[in-house]
């Protein structure tokens, strides 16, 4: 059966043509409109994974940059606390240095005559030396007699 006769005139079957015609670019523009809204959803989700992954790494970064600052300053307080002590040490050691040398003769001899019969009594294998500080009272053969 021909269009004409099924339409009953030229009009209609332009008017059933343009409305199929008006209907395709609908669906066209409906599908065209959910793929790019799927698109879309797709480089969201890809644009907030790479945008997690590169806070997580710059948080990492931050954690060790961090870290290593804690760990050099601690190293510096270490330090500066050691120095410190050394000072103190050095300075306390002069001064019981100062006041060993300043001992008299017998009180000098009571302090260092227990530590050397201890020595003598670990009977040391070889050779000992007794090593007496440039500003003591007596030498060493005096130490050991």
């Amino acid at each position: 059966m021909s269009e004409t006769k099924r339409y009953g005139s030229i009009d209609a079957l332009c008017g059933k043509i343009l409305s199929e015609a008006e209907q395709y670019e609908t669906d066209l523009l409906e599908k065209a409109k959910a793929d790019a809204a799927e698109l879309l959803r797709e480089y969201e989700k890809k644009a907030e994974e790479a945008q997690k992954a590169v806070l997580s790494r710059a948080e990492e970064k931050a954690s060790s940059e961090l870290s290593a600052a804690k760990s050099a300053r601690d190293m510096r307080a270490r330090s500066a606390r050691l120095k410190v002590k050394t000072e103190l040490l050095e300075t306390a050691y002069r001064a019981a240095e100062e006041k060993i040398a300043h001992l008299p003769k017998a009180e000098y001899l009571a302090l260092f005559v227990p530590y050397l019969n201890e020595a003598i009594a670990q009977k040391p294998k070889g050779k000992a030396r007794l090593a007496v500080g440039k500003s003591s009272p007596v030498d060493a053969k005096t130490l050991l007699s």
